[in-house]
């Protein structure tokens, strides 16, 4: 899971955490101080076997 902050060019990647888990549920909690005036996105990355999907909350 990235945290990105949205820059003229895009955006940047100013966090990043990961966690794995054998199962169906995998929970996470994170925190950051961010610049209220900035927008920013998360872009989470789910893997299960040979699979990837990307998504991303903004």
């Amino acid at each position: 899971m990235e945290l990105q902050k949205e820059k003229s060019s895009g955006y940047e990647t100013v966090e990043t955490w990961s966690d794995s888990k054998t199962g169906t549920i995998l929970s996470m909690s994170e925190s950051r101080n961010i610049n209220v005036l900035c927008n920013y996105r998360l872009k989470i990355t789910f893997t299960a076997g040979n699979e990837t999907e990307t998504i991303y909350k903004y």
